[in-house]
Parts: structure tokens; sequence; C-alpha cells
């Protein structure tokens, strides 16, 4: 864990006490780390990433930003471009997925939700 500081090495301890107390990860799986920008979803990815290296188990990371249509317009470029950069350095394999998940949310609710509480 050569590239932690010592809160991400903390952090990185806890992940690995819940992975092993909760057998969450195991031989041969594939994590998709869907990653927004934002601090959670980076460090988890990174913890994650660094925690790949060395661990008794054979997993893959892989991260996905799924990109909405909500973000300030004047800033949607930079941020895509600086998160492709960033899973580019951490992780060889990067989807950018481009969803309107605000409108994919409306049609779930108004083609599920919304029929079965006319019923």
């Amino acid at each position: 864990m050569r590239n932690l500081t010592n809160s991400g090495f903390f952090i990185s301890s806890k992940i690995g006490k819940a992975i092993k107390d909760y057998n969450l990860i195991e031989d041969g799986d594939k994590i998709l780390v869907a990653v927004s920008g934002g601090k959670d979803s980076l460090s988890l990815l990174k913890l994650l990433l660094e925690r790949k290296r060395w661990a008794p188990v054979k997993f893959d990371v892989i991260a996905a930003h799924i990109e909405t249509d909500k973000r300030c317009p004047n800033s949607r470029d930079s941020n895509r471009k600086y998160l492709k950069g960033f899973i580019k350095r951490m992780e060889k394999r990067s989807p950018h997925i481009r969803t309107n998940i605000f409108r994919s949310v409306a049609r779930i609710k108004r083609e599920y939700i919304d029929l079965k509480e006319e019923k």
C-alpha cells in the first residue's frame, strides 16, 4: 500500500476487514466502479485498485464514468477530460458511458411505478 496516505491506509484496512468479514470479493470477480468525479467514488476506485495489487484473491476492477445531463455546461468537458485521464492513470480500461440518467429514471417510474399505483 505504498501509494496511500495515513488516512488512506486506515480506510483501506477498514475496506479489507469488510471484504473479509462479509466475503464481498471472491476469486475471479469483476467489480465495476461508477465514477462520478466526487471524492467518494475516486477514493473507492483508488483503494480497490491498490488492494488488487496484493490481495490474496484475484479480482478485476473496471471504472466507468457515467455522465449525466445535469452537470454545469461549462464544466462538462473539463470534468470528462479529468476523469478520463485519472481513470487511465489508475487502470488501462476506462469505458465512458453517457446516459441521460434523469430521463431513464422518469421512464422507469412512469412504466413500472405509476402503473402499479393505478391498479
